[in-house]
């Protein structure tokens, strides 16, 4: 039998958690005494969910724990339950045990989210896209943005982190950026992380961008990658 002390703490968490949730989250607390067992509900809030009250009896819950093996019988949480009338429950059941480990009593919440999936079925279609990539892909702010992006998809496409990558992984991340039509990607040999420096045979300042181990002349919308990196 749940204890004065126990049954007054479930029903002050119960009450505070019917409030914290809404009208839509039922508490329910079962007593599985032999004084109990054929009224087990001793406490319940919100009990319109299930159209339930103090006194009624066991749940599938309750005989699952009366019938089990209590060493066997583990919490069960966020689970579907349905009510008679259909609607569709969130629901967990946490069973409390006394010191022997016998299970004394019944912890139980179910929410009602029979709303919530009718909502999720009117969005979905909204949501949903065709593309079968699983990869969001960012829309750059600046240049920074668009240079970190252009790397991180190098790297993926060989498959492996740059301190793994071989000299032929390198060259085939390259490789892969050369392949970028509206960009101009050419070798040099460069090693200061960030300067300002003047391009043989061009006019225009150019920034010199480090990036796990890329360097990146970066200039108007062209893009120097440093050959030192292989």
């Amino acid at each position: 039998m749940l204890d004065d002390v126990v049954l007054n703490f479930l029903r002050h968490l119960a009450k505070g958690l019917a409030d914290q949730f809404g009208p839509n989250c039922e508490i329910v607390i079962h007593d599985l005494s032999d004084n109990y067992k054929e009224n087990s509900i001793v406490a319940i809030e919100n009990g319109h969910v299930t159209n339930r009250k103090v006194g009624d009896g066991p749940s599938m819950a309750v005989l699952d724990a009366l019938r089990s093996d209590p060493d066997k019988l583990q919490d069960h949480t966020s689970y579907l339950t349905k009510t008679k009338d259909g609607r569709i429950l969130k629901s967990t059941t946490i069973y409390i045990r006394n010191e022997k480990q016998k299970i004394i009593g019944i912890f139980s919440i179910n929410y009602d989210i029979t709303e919530l999936m009718m909502v999720e079925n009117a969005i979905k279609p909204l949501i949903s896209v065709t593309s079968k990539e699983d990869k969001v892909s960012r829309i750059p702010q600046n240049v920074t943005d668009l240079l970190n992006d252009l790397i991180d998809e190098s790297t993926r496409q060989v498959g492996k982190p740059v301190p793994l990558m071989t000299r032929e992984d390198k060259i085939k991340a390259i490789k892969f950026l050369k392949t970028l039509r509206h960009l101009q990607i050419h070798p040099v040999q460069l090693h200061r992380q960030r300067r300002r420096v003047r391009l043989r045979g061009c006019r225009t300042k150019a920034s010199i961008i480090m990036q796990d181990s890329f360097l990146f002349i970066v200039y108007s919308t062209e893009f120097v990658v440093c050959r030192s990196w292989l």
